[in-house]
């Protein structure tokens, strides 16, 4: 059986992640990549790729975020086809946007944090509900006291 190892990978427009952080200093054991915008300071770039960091250059969307079409384009062109994305508000609806998501996996605890807490997704976009993305549960099982739900994207 082949051991297929993570590829870590990060959207950091500005190459903001401290070269000290434990995802760069670990980089040489388990691969790391940055996707980028072409514009940043080339010995910045220059100093991650030295500690084995891959730098994914793409353009930046209309919020001056990495163009994820475009940075799947490239992960598909290095053998990427399955993504696990633990991301923000941002970068999560970004991905529904796109259209570049098929399965989400909900993890919910009882609480209700409301206006307090942190959105999952941040604006899709969307002009009237009637264009919201529609989710199909296909699974659901209990942690603990907490619940997680697997749905998939349906196209009607």
């Amino acid at each position: 059986m082949k051991v297929h190892s993570p590829i870590r990978i990060v959207a950091d427009s500005h190459l903001r992640l401290p070269l000290t952080s434990e995802l760069v200093r670990s980089a040489s054991k388990v691969p790391l990549w940055i996707v980028t915008a072409p514009d940043n300071d080339r010995e910045r770039v220059e100093a991650f790729e030295d500690l084995g960091v891959k730098i994914i250059e793409t353009d930046l969307n209309d919020a001056g975020y990495p163009d994820m079409r475009l940075a799947f384009e490239q992960f598909c062109d290095l053998g990427i086809t399955r993504l696990l994305v633990e991301g923000g508000s941002h970068l999560q609806a970004t991905l529904v946007k796109e259209g570049l998501v098929d399965q989400i996996y909900w993890f919910r605890a009882p609480k209700i944090i409301g206006g307090d807490g942190i959105p999952a997704l941040q604006s899709i976009g969307l002009k009237e509900v009637s264009q919201a993305p529609f989710l199909e549960l296909i699974g659901q099982r209990q942690l603990g006291i907490d619940q997680v739900e697997k749905y998939i994207f349906r196209n009607d």
